[in-house]
């Protein structure tokens, strides 16, 4: 354990360092330092774990050097010896974190109790430090527990949704996307090793756990899980595919006959593969678990070392499940949407008629959250098309969603969105030169303190000047003219009310050179002169 002596006194200094027994204390005098700046550099170097400082020096006080130090040297333990007992300097030194407060002149024996104060303190951060450092060494060593126990808890829909995000977060889970699958792998024989039947039990669970999980990571996002009676689960994200969304469901069906070849080439064991549906959204992954574990049980009906697909099979939904909405109909209302197509609206009213009335608190918000799914469906395809989602109902129906009191009122806002969706892609279609017509939009908004002519604008998008004011009109809704006055007087409004610029200055910077010709425009377009405009506002 070391300390520091930092004195301006030299006689104080050395008294210190050479009259004590520092050994027996268990201490070593790393530094001795004669002002605040010295002590500073001298402490980087040495660390020392407690200092022994004046207040009243040169260069540096003994309180900026604590401020100084606490960055660098945030566990030392610091003793003032000061001859001043005004409050205020013991008060910031109390602030500071100072140990001790000690008044000069000072005795050998009050010294050398406060200096067994400070080691006991010393040794109790260590030790605390130490546990700290041990605890956070066994969670690290446990966070593939943390992770599995969290997708287990998924699968089962054993968690809060208040804290899921949060545990995400902790145990480093990032999933690719929202689409995910269940599958259920059941084991039909095991490795056969010297050891007990429950030791090649377990060595065979292992086996397959890392064959599958290599698999599934190759292209995606996966963690198994084991289950009872020789089972694992595996949760997949499942990568969307890009630019186009891919067949999700074949997407899974060849990762599980993937999974499926590959332990029985590495560990020639035979396994079979339930396949729950795909869907989308944390709060529809039981609805696969489910699936998928119904179908590895009838492992034993089919025969060995199977793919069984639950959606080739009739298995009775409970009630909270005719609301789940599966990755092939939500895929089927995006195809639709981005094409334009009314059968859009005819997914969702075959969802909400098979869903009837909710007949649980769960099984409502169950719905929300699908009907959350759909629209970041549309806001994707939205983006992807370059359109703006403004005037669709989008922000109000997602922000307020959680408002919805019955299924009714959303379906009949889901289905006000889809139809102003499916017009405005419609209507998108039947101009083929959006990015002409944004291209002028920009070139107004940057220059519009600048001489603006129809032709210049013509020649920056290579289109006629007629045809270009035509389809200008149609896209935007307002003639180019119409378009660069709105522009330079909403300009002009804010410099006339967020700055003290004269008339004639704004109307210059808005594109007039003549004051009178900008003063006529600015009341025809607000009402007001530009001196009254100022004045009122």
């Amino acid at each position: 354990m070391k300390i520091m002596i930092v004195d301006d006194e030299e006689n104080i200094r050395l008294g210190i360092a050479e009259g004590f027994d520092w050994d027996e204390l268990g201490l070593e005098v790393a530094a001795l330092a004669e002002d605040g700046k010295e002590a500073l550099e001298l402490a980087l170097l040495h660390r020392p774990d407690i200092i022994l400082l004046d207040i009243n020096m040169p260069r540096m006080s003994g309180l900026e050097f604590m401020k100084a130090s606490k960055e660098n040297l945030p566990d030392a333990v610091f003793i003032i010896l000061s001859g001043y007992d005004e409050f205020q300097y013991a008060q910031e030194a109390i602030q500071l974190g100072v140990n001790e407060y000690l008044l000069k002149p000072i005795s050998p024996r009050e010294l050398s109790e406060a200096v067994q104060k400070a080691v006991l303190r010393v040794r109790e951060q260590t030790d605390q430090t130490n546990f700290i450092q041990k605890l956070e060494k066994n969670i690290e060593e446990a966070m593939p527990l943390l992770r599995e126990k969290l997708v287990s808890d998924l699968l089962h829909q054993r968690y809060s949704p208040s804290d899921v995000d949060r545990r995400m977060e902790y145990t480093g889970i990032r999933f690719p996307s929202s689409k995910f699958a269940v599958l259920h792998i059941g084991l039909e024989q095991f490795l056969t090793r010297p050891g007990t039947e429950e030791a090649n039990r377990q060595l065979s669970l292992f086996a397959v756990r890392n064959v599958c999980d290599e698999v599934l990571n190759r292209e995606h996002w996966g963690v198994s899980v084991v289950a009872l009676e020789n089972t694992l689960e595996v949760l997949v994200s499942l990568n969307e595919g890009d630019p186009e969304p891919a067949d999700l469901k074949k997407v899974c069906l060849e990762l599980a006959a993937d999974i499926k070849d590959n332990i029985k080439r590495y560990l020639n064991l035979s396994v079979s593969i339930g396949i729950g549906n795909v869907y989308s959204g944390i709060e529809q992954i039981h609805y696969s678990c489910k699936e998928a574990h119904a179908a590895i049980r009838l492992s034993a009906v089919l025969g060995k070392s199977k793919l069984i697909d639950a959606s080739s099979l009739e298995l009775p939904p409970s009630s909270d499940q005719a609301v789940g909405y599966a990755y092939e109909k939500e895929l089927l209302w995006g195809q639709y949407l981005r094409n334009g197509d009314e059968r859009a609206l005819d997914v969702l009213d075959e969802w909400f008629d098979a869903s009837g009335e909710s007949g649980s608190d769960q099984a409502y918000a169950m719905m929300k959250s699908t009907v959350q799914q759909l629209l970041l469906t549309a806001s994707k395809i939205f983006s992807a098309l370059n359109l703006s989602l403004l005037d669709t109902g989008y922000d109000e129906l997602y922000d307020k969603l959680h408002t919805y009191s019955d299924s009714i009122r959303l379906r009949d806002a889901l289905r006000s969105f889809a139809e102003i969706s499916l017009e405005r892609i419609n209507r998108s279609k039947s101009t083929s030169y959006r990015k002409e017509i944004e291209q002028v939009r920009s070139y107004i908004d940057e220059r519009f303190g600048e001489e603006i002519s129809l032709q210049r604008l013509s020649t920056e998008v290579y289109m006629n000047t007629n045809y270009l004011c035509t389809l200008f009109k149609s896209e935007v809704g307002e003639t180019i003219h119409q378009y660069i006055t709105r522009v330079r007087m909403d300009k002009a409004k804010q410099l006339l009310q967020q700055t003290d610029l004269k008339i004639f200055e704004v109307s210059e910077i808005v594109g007039f050179s003549n004051t009178s010709h900008f003063s006529q425009a600015f009341k025809k377009y607000t009402g007001y002169s530009p001196v009254d405009y100022k004045s009122e506002h």
